[in-house]
């Protein structure tokens, strides 16, 4: 897809609403997942990009690619002057992907310049056909999802060449037959779901003996009809009496191009490839301009933007995908696809859509393994636009929840559709899951290679301590090493299998001075780079999923001069974690409460005052989970009844240290000014039973400093 082709694209948009009604969104706000209605097992199929990787982007592969656990990319043949592309040529790129979970599709139609293709006749392609064929059997890699023969041919083939199935198609599948026969073949790659142009094509190749192992068409407008689509091509496949095809929908996109890669956009896609067995599927390239960034998860100076963390959720996601039912199969609105590993005891539920408001997720056949009790932590990842950097997601609230007959349900706070939301559930025998161990890196300052890292002091870090190698001419440690200096070693231990979360506290303030490397074990050394900070921030780098029970080793090391590393939390989702020796930590479980299914209390936050304080018209009110990045934040609250009768009607008041304004608010009305406002409920949580509670939070502008509610 190149910027030429825009004009297609909109006659395609006049097409696609020209032959359908469009779908009216149901107003159910319920998401029922089934943990378990066993789909198939993890395999991050909707995790691809066109044009997504380069020669050259994005710079570190161990860091922005393999984390996301890719699936497939969709790349040019060639490129170059001469060919359709000037970068991202497949065989190379395969090498720089050669130690991640993607595939390469060759696109092998971006042999030709122009647009469309300039056909020069079968002497020509041929050549060039056997060429590529020859250099990726040459490459000795086996990370070739397969041949791609054509490109959105109902535009792109002139009939002046010939017949397209006997001209093109036959010939170049006997081809690559010939020269590389276990090679999957893929096509027809329309521009959407032609339906008549894929029935044309099965029906030659059926007696011709050149059927597609992979059929293949985009979905540019949205994902509305993906669902639909799909159902009309498996029955077409059954009524020509074909066995069922692998589907790649190797172009997918919002019919708005400027949401390319939004979180909340994003996951009705993926819900509904997952939910429908699609086996890869590649998010598209529009601007042009700007390749290498994995479909707009990255910004254009390949940072990590909002829809980078959203499909480093998917990325992280083990065991199988399970069923989940939306308020409507097809659309755009509210969805979600989740996934469970009964092997470390978790499950993983990612929202998103057209939808603002409370979802509840309702969750059914919950395994007897997690116990009677899970933990439950909800989070959310911004997204502003496409070029925005995001330092990763936000803790919304953390909960210990029952299981009654196998079941629970979450509401989620969905106040931003852009923005993607996750819930995750972990239990081990109703033991609640959370154990956190933090290390302050100054108390590290006596390891043998800490040089040359030095101790420095700020009241604003962690313990009004913090590590750095002194900034001097912007220098860069070019490669990491076990045995280089600047080096800090965390060694801790796992009482059971679990995941573990790596966060760390940092204070990175421009793009000199913006990166560590890290490793686990023997693992190798990954970059984490691009993530400027105003001031200090917590940024999570990773999550190391399935780790073994006993020891194991964190070491980080020095990348850039200036970079201020403060505090490292480890976080496992079951068991115990503890310190070995060697590192200055405290171990402690994160604070959660008894909860009911229908509610949850926010965890503790720094900028919290009091943890419980009464209102005065018979309800508490405590503080929440407060983000800040500088010049913004977000808080979350929650209000309990703690006397013997319903209350119907309540209101508290927010206090704030600094001046502040309100940007947006969800599930209360907020009224007031500077640093003091009033919370009032909103019509539909007014009423709030005895010991029952509920949250409300908002984003403001501005820097609160401590907050407090009465």
């Amino acid at each position: 897809m190149i910027s030429n082709i825009i004009i297609n694209r909109k006659i395609i948009t006049f097409l696609t609403f020209s032959l359908f009604v469009p779908v009216v969104q149901a107003q159910s706000n319920n998401i029922y997942v089934d943990l378990g209605g066993t789909i198939r097992p993890v395999t991050h199929a909707a995790s691809g990009a066109l044009y997504g990787v380069t020669e050259t982007l994005p710079m570190d592969i161990n860091g922005l690619v393999a984390p996301l656990k890719p699936r497939m990319y969709t790349q040019p043949a060639r490129s170059g002057s001469g060919f359709q592309q000037p970068i991202g040529a497949a065989i190379p790129v395969s090498q720089r992907l050669a130690n991640t979970t993607a595939e390469v599709t060759i696109r092998l139609a971006d042999i030709l310049p122009g647009w469309p293709y300039r056909w020069s006749g079968w002497s020509n392609w041929s050549s060039q056909v056997r060429s590529v064929i020859a250099d990726k059997r040459n490459s000795g890699r086996n990370n070739y999802y397969g041949y791609e023969i054509w490109n959105e041919p109902y535009g792109t083939w002139n009939s002046s060449n010939g017949n397209f199935n006997s001209t093109l198609w036959k010939p170049t599948y006997d081809l690559i037959r010939a020269q590389d026969p276990g090679a999957r073949i893929i096509g027809p790659s329309t521009a959407w779901y032609h339906r008549s142009f894929i029935e044309s094509l099965l029906r030659y190749c059926i007696p011709n003996n050149c059927l597609p192992d992979v059929i293949g068409w985009h979905e540019l407008g949205g994902a509305d009809y993906i669902t639909a689509n799909i159902n009309d091509y498996r029955a077409l496949e059954r009524s020509l009496g074909i066995s069922p095809r692998a589907i790649s929908i190797n172009e997918y996109s919002h019919g708005t191009h400027e949401y390319e890669g939004a979180p909340g956009i994003s996951v009705p896609f993926i819900a509904k490839f997952e939910r429908n067995q699609v086996e890869s599927a590649s998010i598209s390239w529009w601007f042009t301009n700007l390749p290498g960034r994995l479909g707009s998860l990255l910004t254009p100076n390949n940072q990590r933007g909002g829809g980078w963390w959203l499909y480093k959720w998917y990325g992280d996601m083990t065991g199988n995908m399970v069923k989940v039912t939306p308020p409507n199969q097809n659309g755009h609105g509210l969805d979600a696809f989740a996934s469970l590993d009964t092997g470390v005891g978790n499950a993983s539920i990612v929202l998103g859509g057209d939808f603002t408001g409370t979802a509840n997720v309702v969750i059914s056949n919950v395994p007897a393994s997690f116990g009677s009790t899970v933990n439950v932590i909800v989070e959310y990842v911004a997204w502003s636009d496409k070029d925005s950097p995001v330092n990763g997601p936000v803790t919304a609230a953390q909960s210990t929840f029952n299981v009654v007959n196998g079941s629970l349900s979450v509401p989620v706070t969905m106040f931003n559709s852009f923005y993607g939301y996750r819930v995750y559930i972990s239990g081990k025998g109703g033991q609640p899951a959370g154990d956190a161990l933090d290390v302050e890196l100054e108390g590290l300052n006596g390891q043998g290679s800490f040089s040359p890292f030095i101790v420095r002091s700020d009241s604003a870090a962690s313990g009004g301590q913090y590590i750095s190698w002194p900034n001097n001419a912007n220098q860069v440690l070019a490669s990491p090493s076990d045995n280089a200096t600047g080096l800090v070693s965390i060694p801790f231990a796992l009482s059971e299998s679990a995941n573990v979360s790596f966060s760390i506290r940092v204070n990175m303030a421009n793009a000199d001075d913006d990166s560590f490397y890290y490793k686990l074990d023997s693992g190798a050394w990954t970059t984490h780079n691009n993530s400027v900070t105003n001031g200090w921030s917590t940024l999570t780098p990773t999550t190391f999923n399935n780790l073994s029970a006993g020891n194991h080793t964190l070491l980080l090391l020095r990348r850039e001069d200036g970079a201020g590393l403060d505090k490292v939390t480890l976080t496992a989702s079951a068991g115990d974690i503890t310190s070995r020796s060697g590192a200055s930590s405290s171990s402690s479980r994160l604070s959660s409460s008894s909860s009911s299914n229908r509610s949850m209390s926010s965890i503790t936050s720094s900028n919290r005052s009091s943890s419980s304080v009464s209102s005065g018209n018979g309800v508490s009110c405590s503080v929440g989970e407060v983000s800040s990045w500088g010049s913004g934040f977000t808080g979350s609250f929650t209000v309990r009844n703690d006397g013997s009768s319903a209350v119907n009607g309540w209101s508290v008041g927010l206090r704030f240290a600094g001046v502040i304004s309100v940007v947006n608010s969800w599930n209360a009305t907020i009224s007031g000014s500077g640093s003091s406002y009033t919370a009032t409920n909103a019509s539909y949580n007014a009423n709030i039973g005895p010991g029952q509670n509920v949250s409300f939070g908002f984003q403001g502008s501005g820097t609160p400093g401590s907050i407090s509610c009465d």
